[in-house]
């Protein structure tokens, strides 16, 4: 004979699986990652528009893949199966770093662009 879990009225009693962290926000943050280091190679040097939306994924994308574990983790503890992964959030931890070194070479091109562009407006070249 098994053991029931005993749950109140009206509830489903809570189901014996272990419930783990997704692992979603890892996979989305690799990806983005990814993505602003490779175009780091494949933006033209002089296109502005398209290194501030690169830096945008470098920065605030990884930032929101640590912040969307956190959340997803935090919700999960109500369960009381539910497994936190803190080696996955510190390792999005140190890709949201990662994103913000690649976003200060995007930084950079983008200054460098925008300074050759204001010295051609003004006649200082």
């Amino acid at each position: 004979m098994t053991a029931q879990a005993f749950s109140k009225p009206g509830q489903r009693p809570t189901s014996s699986r272990q419930s783990k962290a997704s692992p979603l926000p890892l996979a989305t943050s690799i990806t983005i990652l990814l993505a602003a280091a490779s175009l780091l190679f494949f933006i033209d040097r002089g296109d502005v528009f398209s290194g501030l939306a690169s830096y945008l994924l470098a920065a605030v994308g990884t930032a929101l893949c640590v912040a969307w574990d956190s959340v997803s983790q935090r919700k999960g503890m109500k369960n009381p199966n539910f497994t936190p992964n803190r080696l996955q959030s510190r390792t999005l931890q140190i890709f949201a770093i990662m994103g913000i070194g690649i976003a200060v070479v995007h930084i950079i091109r983008i200054s460098e662009a925008a300074a050759e562009y204001l010295s051609e407006l003004w006649g200082l070249v």
